[in-house]
C-alpha cells in the first residue's frame, strides 16, 4: 500500500466504506470485494497543513479517492484536495486521483468558487472530479 508508514482505519475487503463528518458522508461501494484501505487524512496523515479528511484507495483499480467533507466554502475544499494531492504525491504515484467533495450546501450557493475554480474545471474535464450536498454514494 502506498501509505504503509500511516495506521488505516480499515484496509480489507468490506463491501461498504464510509467517511463521515458532521452529517456528511461519503459511501464507497467496494462490489468487487477489492481490498480497500481508508485513511483520516487531516490531523493524522497531515497535521498543521491543509488536508483533505479522508483517503480510500482500491489497491487492484489503482485508483485513490480523496474526499473532502465541507460545510459550503468550496473554493477551501478544493484547496485542501490540492495540496494533500500535491503533498502525498509521491505516495500516490500509479494511481489514478479522483476529487470528491461532500458539502452541506450545493455549488449554487454564495460560495466563493472563484480561487477554486480553475482547479475543479480541471478535474471536471478529466471526469475524475464529483461534488454531492450531503451524501455521496458509489462505487468504487
Amino acid at each position: 500500500m502506498p501509505l504503509n508508514d500511516y495506521a488505516p482505519l480499515s484496509d480489507d475487503d468490506r463491501p461498504l466504506i464510509v467517511s463521515a463528518e458532521k452529517g456528511r458522508r461519503h459511501i464507497g461501494c467496494n462490489v468487487g470485494r477489492d481490498r480497500v484501505t481508508h485513511y483520516r487524512v487531516d490531523g493524522v496523515i497531515l497535521c498543521g497543513e491543509r488536508a483533505c479528511d479522508y483517503i480510500v484507495i482500491n489497491e487492484k483499480k489503482k485508483t485513490a479517492y480523496l474526499i473532502e467533507l465541507k460545510g459550503c466554502r468550496i473554493d477551501k475544499a478544493a484547496e485542501q484536495l490540492k495540496a494533500t494531492a500535491e503533498i502525498l504525491g509521491q505516495y500516490l504515484r500509479g494511481y489514478e486521483l479522483r476529487f470528491r467533495i461532500v458539502a452541506s450546501k450545493s455549488r449554487t450557493s454564495n460560495t466563493p468558487l472563484n480561487s477554486a475554480r480553475r482547479i475543479i474545471d480541471k478535474w471536471e474535464a478529466s471526469g475524475r472530479f464529483r461534488m454531492s450536498t450531503n451524501e455521496m454514494k458509489e462505487d468504487i
